[in-house]
């Protein structure tokens, strides 16, 4: 009786531990970008840079909550609780600020039996000579919302298109042109 209880109580705490508070994974590559090959479809796709040493913020209610740099690799991973917004900023010197918004205070106050996971490279751009580009580097290009449909966090898609369509217009980019 010993011996089937405890198994029970085994069998019980693997379930409980099975299943956790929500929480949101997001990771991925940082890779260097190049504005003069965004459209260039003729020439032969150069494999991507990874790049080091990026500095990434998590802000928290515009607090700064954790702060640190990528792998060598180039590889990023950050997990985030939900019930939470946060806004993740990615900078290097001599590139452009790139900031996300991960929108975890939507996600619905249960047990769940995973991460959220995001798998997300962000690509950063080289400053363009004669441009300002702090007022975009400053401003979220990209938001990710919990859909309650699919029960899952995804990109909003038409916002990234418009914040995409901005750095184009920024860039002085016409596309079609090499």
């Amino acid at each position: 009786m010993k011996r089937l209880t405890l198994t029970l109580a085994i069998i019980l705490a693997g379930i409980g531990a099975q299943a956790t508070e929500a929480k949101i994974l997001l990771y991925g590559y940082v890779i260097e970008g190049n504005v003069d090959e965004l459209f260039a479809q003729k020439q032969k796709k150069q494999a991507p840079t990874f790049m080091k040493d990026v500095r990434i913020q998590v802000f928290e209610n515009d607090s700064l909550v954790r702060d640190f740099t990528n792998r060598n690799s180039g590889f990023y991973a950050l997990v985030l609780e939900a019930g939470k917004d946060y806004e993740v900023s990615f900078s290097h010197l001599g590139h452009i600020e790139k900031r996300v918004f991960i929108e975890g205070a939507q996600i619905p106050d249960k047990e769940y039996e995973q991460a959220f996971k995001m798998f997300t490279d962000i690509t950063l751009f080289p400053k363009i000579e004669h441009v300002d580009t702090d007022e975009y580097g400053s401003k979220v290009i990209a938001r990710c919302v919990f859909n309650e449909g699919k029960e899952r966090m995804m990109w909003d898609m038409p916002y990234a298109q418009n914040a995409f369509n901005e750095f184009i217009e920024m860039a002085g980019i016409k596309p079609g042109e090499e």
